[in-house]
């Protein structure tokens, strides 16, 4: 049980590093040194969550407000006036690919079906 626990650790750490900042391998790699790419990797991306998100990184401005999940110059009132149906729900799409791709990593192929069957249903 604890390696499947792991493994999805790893995947959903992957996620949110999507969700956060953007790929995390360019960037990382991108760095100087080795005390930066680390405080960056604890961070998810190149602002101190500790520190009011501000960038540690030269070069890169304060965190957008909507991280990845929004275009980085919109702002909140024109998030807030976006007419937009389900602009608060799940992209239901996108979930159902992590979903998969949990099952397809983690689980014996008895359980993908079972989990497959939950989704169509």
């Amino acid at each position: 049980m604890i390696p499947l626990l792991i493994k999805a650790a790893k995947v959903m750490g992957r996620l949110f590093w999507l969700q956060a900042y953007g790929e995390r391998g360019p960037f990382v790699k991108s760095l100087p040194d080795n005390h930066t790419r680390r405080f960056a990797k604890l961070n998810y991306g190149p602002w101190d969550r500790l520190d009011g998100n501000k960038s540690f990184v030269d070069g890169i401005g304060p965190k957008p407000a909507g991280a990845n999940f929004s275009p980085a110059d919109m702002t909140k009132e024109e998030f807030a006036a976006w007419e937009q149906p389900g602009k608060y729900r799940v992209n239901v799409e996108n979930f159902e690919k992590a979903i998969k791709t949990l099952s397809n990593t983690l689980l014996t192929p008895a359980r993908q079906w079972r989990l497959r069957g939950w989704l169509v249903n």
